[in-house]
Formats: C-alpha cells, sequence, structure tokens
C-alpha cells in the first residue's frame, strides 16, 4: 500500500516462485503479464492527465517528458515510448481499453502506436481501431507483419520516399589498414543487390 491509498496488488516473492510449478507457474506468469498490462495503461493515464492539465509546470518543466524524466529517472526512450503511447490511446479508445483489462500486450499498443504517429497512417490507424485489436491477439511476428501490411497501404509512398533517401544518401569508402582493405558502402537496396 502507498500513502494515496491505492493498492497496486501483492506480487510474489522469490520464495514463493521458487514453490512454483507445473500449472501455477504458467498461472503466475500469466497473471503477472496481465498486472504489467494494467499497470502501464494506469502509468500512461497518469502522464495523459498531467499533460492535459498542465501539471508539469508546476515544478517549472516545460513538457509531461521533463516532468516524467525528473521525476522517475526513466530512460529517454521507455518515455519517448510511452508519451506515443499516450497520444496514440486519445484516438483509440478499444486499444485503450484492451490496455487497461489487460487483453492487449503492452508492446503491441507501442507498435500500433508507432503507426498512429505517422500522419499519413493515423485516419486508417483510428479508423482500424478494433480490428488492430482482433490482430494483435495473433502472435507478435504474425502482428507485425499485419502492421506492416497497414503501413504499406496507408504510406505507399513511404517506401519510395525511403528508397529515394536511400539513393540520394549513397556513399562508399574504401580504406586500407594494417594490410588488410575496407570498404564501407550506404546505398539502396537495388545498388546493394
Amino acid at each position: 500500500r502507498h500513502d494515496w491509498g491505492m493498492d497496486l496488488g501483492v506480487f510474489p516473492t522469490s520464495a514463493e516462485v521458487a514453490e512454483l510449478c507445473g500449472p501455477d507457474l504458467d498461472r503466475m506468469l500469466v497473471e503477472l503479464e496481465v498486472a504489467r498490462r494494467q499497470l502501464e495503461a494506469a502509468y500512461v493515464t497518469v502522464l495523459d492527465r498531467a499533460d492535459v492539465t498542465g501539471h508539469f509546470r508546476n515544478d517549472g518543466h516545460a513538457s509531461v517528458r521533463g516532468w516524467t524524466l525528473a521525476l522517475t529517472n526513466s530512460s529517454p526512450v521507455e518515455t519517448r515510448r510511452r508519451l506515443q503511447t499516450m497520444r496514440a490511446l486519445r484516438d483509440l479508445p478499444e486499444t485503450g481499453e484492451c490496455l487497461a483489462d489487460g487483453s492487449i500486450g503492452v508492446e503491441q499498443v507501442r507498435e500500433i502506436a508507432k503507426l498512429h504517429a505517422n500522419p499519413r497512417l493515423r485516419e486508417l490507424i483510428v479508423e482500424g481501431d478494433a480490428q488492430l485489436v482482433e490482430h494483435s491477439k495473433r502472435d507478435f511476428e504474425s502482428f507485425g507483419e499485419v502492421l506492416h501490411r497497414w503501413a504499406q497501404f496507408g504510406d505507399p509512398q513511404g517506401a519510395e520516399r525511403r528508397h529515394r533517401e536511400a539513393h540520394d544518401g549513397r556513399d562508399a569508402m574504401v580504406f586500407e589498414r594494417d594490410g588488410v582493405v575496407h570498404l564501407h558502402a550506404k546505398c539502396g537496396t537495388g545498388q546493394g543487390a
């Protein structure tokens, strides 16, 4: 229990886990994963509340990002992912509900949030909220393939743009050091082949 009266649950100690075997170990793993998902949903909800109310300014922070980093000492990468999720869940109620009830994984939600962050894909992702939740129940690799197809469908020029940028940024360097010739090249996939 914490001073705000919220019970975050009782987690097993190492000694208690050492006593588990068979189906009890399976059950514990699933219960912990569901709790992790629910905790992530609560975390993102707190970030959203601080962002919407401007609470982060009370301590002189310019953004909810700075406030989060200062209070939690989280990594900038983790904080960016959570803020990206926060913004996506504002538009994706089905995804948000499923994260909160533990039926969709944190990583699946983060992958959806990445697509949502692309302005060219946002409308497609918002319209497909319920469909994406259903697809997220597949194994993670299959879900990744689904998201890749959605991204290609929603932003067909994205791949073309990436190829053009790779071509425009091509570069090569050859040098010899200690009797060994080194080749470093950067180019598009066509030239690479």
